[in-house]
């Protein structure tokens, strides 16, 4: 090889990494900006005088259309598939609050450290939620 092609053969793998990450990086800054909604939502009604259940309300629907329209983003979602890509986000979220709910009850039944179930349990559905999104949500 001469070393104009070693140069654009290099570039050309920078750029297919940095593509392939695009998706990664955006969904984690997503669900990083989702968790400062929901939970900056929460403690800024409470630092107010509000219940904890309207903090965790507004945080819950805020976090939610935020990380809606930012991951449709991210995963290059068309604009025509607006209704289709809401009634999966609906269906997975069903599954994804079922889930949780029931694995929070088994928790407490089993006299777990909530804290630490929750955190694990957000890992494990961001996992699933990312291919999801990928594979079947925003397509």
């Amino acid at each position: 090889m001469i070393p104009d092609q070693t140069e654009r053969v290099g570039k050309g793998r920078v750029r297919s990494f940095i593509r392939s990450r695009r998706r990664v990086i955006g969904f984690l800054f997503v669900g990083g900006g989702s968790y400062v909604i929901d939970v900056g939502l929460l403690l800024l009604v409470v630092h107010l005088g509000g219940p904890a259940w309207l903090g965790a309300t507004a945080g819950y629907w805020t976090n939610l259309i935020f990380n809606f329209f930012g991951n449709r983003f991210v995963f290059g979602a068309r604009n025509d598939g607006l209704v289709r890509h809401g009634a999966r986000y609906a269906c997975l979220l069903a599954v994804n609050y079922t889930v949780t709910t029931a694995v929070m009850q088994l928790a407490e039944n089993a006299e777990l450290n909530l804290l630490v179930v929750k955190t694990l349990l957000v890992v494990v559905i961001s996992v699933w939620n990312y291919f999801l999104y990928k594979n079947w949500l925003f397509r």
